[in-house]
């Protein structure tokens, strides 16, 4: 591995470390904490942007920053930096507005953009330039599902080049965009292809399992040893081929740790997805035994006296050894317009975080479920600025080591997205804890 080459994966939320382990995770951006990072001996490490959860220009205006800071301290230290954007795999972005930002940040364009939103964990696989969501034996092109309707970051095209060409309002025409078939990806001038490229062309590509990305993968570092610069939009499965191909081995599995704690776990459940609420059903029906608290979101925001009382349950609960949910009302008021709908989502994340983040007993393990509410609990509940990725207790599901700064040095968190998993995913990973 060359020792002046990183790569730099900017999350946009906290879950894309949902396929690689013992990688470390970044919540924070400032100079000396990317100074100490890229001076560190692992070949890729991870930044939590957060930008799903901001508004268009909030998002264009954080990459920027962030470009800016690591365009400075790789000139300090005399580094080749690659980036990778993981987003979601079901096409909700913030594209090109990423990028865009990125670009400015480094103040160059760069030659290419790389979109690859193939996930293999998920089921969301790429066929002929179209992408689609694998529900059991069906393939549901991701405009046809409920993720294109999300309010904020919505969509209507599941062929990757009209995917861009809406996104970018026509700026980019899909014409203009070079998509890769699999013959494609296993032909002998891939790399030269990628050579040409110029100008911030988009580049996108099939993908149906890890091997097809291998092949581009290896183009992409060669062309990076040869100065080109590659700027790429990805789900996880694209970062796990690349780190393997850095280290030459797979991630290690992920190892439990030794729980001899008394107090209960706690499950933590923000998201609103149809998904989530379907496994707290099963998880609920499969463990009588456990706390279970829904906390209303007026309750929440409010923070009066009914919180209070919550609070003080649930506290006992985990004291006395006993597991414990909690989880947000399963229904969600849509306010007029993207902002309005995020502001909200803030607001209750960050109310629900500020509760468990205040608990003044340490749980014997900790889930979260969603995005947002991993994120906010992780940062601003638990004050976590670096941890570490310790691997995947299920498929797509990952889990933190938190970092020596945060409110529970040591636990293992479990960062669990919100649009992964089968029904019977949280009590999968429940048990595994609990067993």
């Amino acid at each position: 591995m060359n020792n002046n080459f990183k790569v730099v994966v900017l999350d946009d939320d906290p879950t894309g470390s949902q396929t690689v382990s013992q990688v470390p995770i970044l919540t924070v951006w400032d100079q000396e904490g990317l100074e100490a990072e890229l001076l560190g001996p692992d070949p890729l490490f991870f930044l939590i942007c957060n930008t799903r959860s901001l508004v268009e220009q909030e998002a264009r205006s954080l990459m920027r920053q962030v470009g800016q800071n690591l365009k400075e301290v790789a000139q300090k230290l005399g580094l080749k930096l690659e980036i990778i954007i993981r987003g979601d795999s079901t096409l909700r972005a913030h594209f090109p507005a990423e990028l865009e930002g990125l670009e400015a940040g480094f103040g160059e364009k760069f030659d290419a953009w790389f979109v690859l939103p193939f996930f293999r964990e998920g089921g969301r696989v790429t066929i002929d330039e179209v992408h689609y969501f694998q529900e059991k034996d069906h393939l549901i092109p991701v405009g046809e599902t409920p993720f294109a309707l999300d309010p904020a970051l919505g969509f209507g095209s599941s062929n990757l080049r009209e995917w861009v060409e809406e996104k970018t309002r026509g700026k980019i025409p899909a014409s203009a965009v070079q998509h890769l078939r699999k013959q494609d990806l296993q032909s002998p001038d891939l790399l030269q292809k990628i050579l040409r490229l110029q100008n911030s062309q988009v580049l996108s590509a099939d993908a149906e399992v890890l091997d097809d990305l291998r092949p581009l993968a290896q183009a992409w570092l060669e062309a990076s040893a040869q100065g080109k610069r590659i700027l790429t939009r990805s789900a996880a499965s694209w970062v796990q081929v690349v780190l393997e191909l850095l280290r030459g081995f797979p991630s290690p599995a992920y190892l439990p740790p030794h729980l001899d704690a008394k107090t209960g776990g706690l499950i933590v459940a923000g998201s609103f997805v149809p998904k989530t609420t379907a496994q707290l059903e099963v998880l609920k029906k499969n463990h009588p035994d456990l706390l279970c608290l829904e906390w209303s979101i007026e309750d929440l925001l409010e923070g009066g006296e009914a919180m209070k009382m919550q609070q003080k349950i649930l506290e006992e609960a985990l004291i006395n050894g006993q597991n414990a949910l909690v989880y947000t009302s399963r229904t969600l008021k849509t306010l007029g317009n993207a902002a309005e709908n995020l502001e909200l989502g803030h607001q209750i994340a960050a109310a629900l975080s500020l509760r468990i983040g205040s608990l003044k007993v340490r749980p014997r393990f900790l889930i979260a479920k969603g995005g947002n509410t991993s994120y906010d609990l992780a940062t601003r509940g638990l004050g976590v600025r670096r941890c570490k990725v310790m691997g995947q207790v299920i498929p797509g599901v990952p889990v933190w080591e938190l970092g020596e700064e945060s409110r529970f040095p040591g636990l293992h968190y479990v960062v669990f997205p919100g649009n992964v998993g089968e029904e019977t995913g949280i009590l999968e990973v429940v048990d595994f804890y609990i067993r």
